[in-house]
């Protein structure tokens, strides 16, 4: 958990966006939230496998948990 606030640390002295994939119920990380389903956490309703934001939209990105989903 240490390394998690460390690097969201990192992320925001340099001035950038980031986002959060699948956020769900829990506390956003990022600036933007995104997340296939409707929560009180998510800014953006849309699928991982599909972003919807040009390249190089976001400098950081984080995603915890994500990827046993599919």
């Amino acid at each position: 958990k240490n390394w998690e606030n460390i690097w969201i640390a990192y992320s925001y002295r340099y001035d950038s966006m980031m986002l959060d994939i699948g956020c769900g119920e829990g506390p956003k990380r990022g600036d933007i939230g995104l997340d296939i389903r409707k929560t009180s956490s998510v800014d953006i309703l849309a699928d991982a496998r599909m972003l919807p934001f040009r390249d190089e939209s976001f400098v950081h990105v984080y995603s915890s948990h994500l990827i046993e989903h599919f």
